[in-house]
């Protein structure tokens, strides 16, 4: 969200030391978004900047352009992008639908076991092993385990149900 006010301030000031500044932190704020490691994050953050470079083409393409070019140089060369094994895993990882489903199911299957209080807090990669099969999703391929064997749960919603229970998610919904 800050990405696109960026833009807006990089149009408005008049400062030169704000500019250059306003620049270099749009530059750590796409690297930052790049080391989040969520897919998620970078849509949002392309597509925000996308939208408001498109409104405004005059005032914001002469910020973003290099900013495209400068941010990927950046983290590559400055941060060690190219040499970092967790993103290069997060690229290659090609079936994160199927993969959510199949943890999704898991989850499901250990809140059944386990309904008023859960397994504990961080406790489902520890029980997750008994509960994992392949999962039959109608429209779907079959979802083997090994798509989601070392899968982290992926929402705030299942996960605290299967850690927490119904008491855990009954205080996190009355928050």
């Amino acid at each position: 969200m800050l990405l696109p006010l960026h833009l807006y301030f990089l149009a408005t000031i008049r400062n030169r030391l704000g500019k250059v500044l306003l620049i270099v932190s749009l530059l750590v704020g796409l690297a930052g978004i790049a080391f989040t490691y969520t897919r998620g994050g970078w849509i949002a953050g392309g597509a925000a900047l996308m939208v408001t470079a498109v409104l405004n083409r005059k005032a914001y393409l002469r910020y973003l352009l290099p900013a495209a070019v400068l941010a990927p140089i950046m983290a590559i060369a400055v941060l060690g992008l190219a040499q970092d094994k967790f993103m290069q895993e997060r690229l290659e990882n090609e079936d994160t639908v199927g993969s959510r489903f199949g943890t999704g199911v898991t989850v499901l299957r250990v809140w059944r076991d386990h309904p008023l209080f859960g397994v504990g807090y961080f406790q489902f990669q520890s029980v997750r092993e008994r509960y994992i099969q392949p999962v039959e999703i109608p429209g779907m391929a079959t979802i083997r385990y090994v798509q989601f064997r070392h899968n982290a749960i992926h929402d705030i919603y299942l996960g605290p149900l299967a850690e927490t229970g119904l008491v855990g998610m009954g205080l996190q919904c009355a928050i």
